[in-house]
């Protein structure tokens, strides 16, 4: 404890102790003694603040309970640019700068921060509603950001995450405008709900390949954003985590994701192309309302469900329905009015509760079904709504159309389904039966033809 302090400490026990020799009757009606006893209740409130909070031409800090490092705490004079001091010294006794409290700069005026390497935590709301907030230098000592931390930091253009940090915590970044760079650690596993959200001028972001969890509205809004790639080490893709993403034009979704959540690409008008891996087994609600430039999509087989309004809006123009699909929720592609032509590979026609198709469009679509499933089909509910049932063979590899037969038109309609102009069966366009179709099956077909 400082030397002036220890001498207040004294003259405040004096004046205890005088209180205390007083009898009671003396005390109570003394008003020396009222007065003795406001001072003593003062000086007591204004020693514990003393003692605990101390402040440089930089920060104010608060002293941690080991009395030897300190917290950043709020100021509101702070502005500019600056510096935090990775250490500080008071009254003759040096402490090291180990954290930023909560809320210590928020709405402040500050322009650019630099942390040093002895700082590992930054609270919630540290840096908060800082509008003239540029820059910010992060040292990789810090493993700990709190929710809200840069929230509405409107001019922050660019931001590197330590490497040792491994959340992103909720609405870190939301409403940063014009953030447009963001470096991820490698060792980042999780990525909080709207963490991202509102950041209207990021166009890329590279989500690193031990990713655990996106978590919903994560990049909700993000209108700059034009492609991601989602490593097969996340399980779930939160609900809206990528809806309102006006200009994301391609998605690519490592295999090991297992749930497309609701909402997650929703509005999404200028997306044209999606890779799912077999590892998906339920596209969600509303997963792809709205994607109006989706005019085709691989449905792998895997997925077991396709839940309620899925492709509601979307520009499909055709669609392959895997036979691992046992659930299909009503009105999944209602409203897809350039739909026209359906493959459904289950010989046995998966019940439906009620239409998953536009009512009025249903007339006008082709719905090709197994050899021998005709018959089912026709007699299934709302299946026999669709205009033209055709039996075709799934098996067949080269009759990519499935017109029965393998020709050049084969080959037009290959190259078109790799370009993701429309979806035919897997089967049929995995030529070479490697497991993916690509442009080695184009050669694959044309020899085939050429025989």
């Amino acid at each position: 404890m400082s030397e002036t302090v220890s001498r207040f400490s004294a003259q405040l026990e004096n004046v205890l102790n005088l209180i205390n020799s007083q009898t009671p009757e003396y005390r109570k009606t003394s008003t020396k003694m009222k007065k003795l006893s406001l001072l003593a209740l003062f000086s007591i409130c204004w020693l514990a603040a003393l003692a605990e909070n101390i402040f440089d031409n930089t920060c104010y800090y608060r002293v941690n309970d080991d009395q030897k490092t300190v917290t950043v705490i709020y100021g509101s004079y702070y502005t500019g640019d600056m510096e935090i001091p990775s250490t500080v010294t008071f009254h003759g006794v040096t402490y090291t700068v180990t954290a930023i409290d909560k809320e210590a700069f928020a709405y402040t005026d500050v322009t650019s921060v630099k942390v040093p390497s002895t700082v590992t935590g930054i609270g919630r709301s540290a840096f908060r509603d800082c509008k003239q907030l540029k820059s910010v230098s992060l040292p990789n000592s810090v493993d700990t950001i709190g929710p809200y931390a840069f929230q509405y930091c409107n001019a922050l253009t660019e931001i590197t995450i330590p490497a040792s940090v491994r959340t992103i915590s909720e609405y870190m970044f939301d409403g940063c405008w014009e953030l447009c760079k963001v470096n991820l650690p490698s060792g980042l596993r999780y990525i909080g709900l709207n963490a991202f959200q509102s950041c209207h001028r990021l166009t890329a972001i590279n989500l690193p390949s031990g990713l655990n969890m996106i978590g919903n509205s994560s990049f909700r809004s993000c209108f700059g954003l034009q492609s991601v790639s989602i490593p097969g080490s996340v399980k779930n893709i939160g609900n809206q985590s990528f809806m309102d993403c006006s200009e994301l034009k391609s998605v690519n979704i490592g295999n090991g994701v297992i749930r497309i959540g609701e909402d997650v690409f929703r509005n999404c008008d200028k997306l044209t192309s999606v890779t799912i891996p077999s590892s998906v087994k339920w596209i969600m609600d509303f997963a792809f309302r709205g994607c109006k430039s989706l005019t085709s999509i691989t449905i792998p087989h895997g997925v077991e469900k396709l839940a309620y309004y899925a492709f509601l809006s979307s520009g499909l123009t055709s669609i392959s329905i895997p036979s691992s699909v046992k659930t299909i929720e009503q009105r999944a592609f209602d409203e897809c009015w350039s739909l026209t032509t359906v493959y459904c590979k289950n010989p046995q026609p998966i019940t439906l509760e009620a239409t998953i198709f536009a009512p009025m469009a249903t007339s006008k679509m082709t719905l090709y079904v197994p050899i021998g499933s005709k018959t089912l089909y026709e007699n299934a509910e709302y299946w026999n709504k669709i205009g033209t049932i055709k039996e075709v063979d799934f098996t067949q590899k080269g009759d990519v159309n499935t017109d029965s037969r393998i020709d050049v038109s084969d080959v037009t309609a290959l190259v078109n389904h790799i370009l993701g102009v429309t979806t035919y069966p897997t089967e049929a366009a995995d030529v070479n039966a490697n497991g993916r179709v690509d442009v080695s099956d184009v050669t694959t077909l044309i020899n085939q033809i050429l025989k």
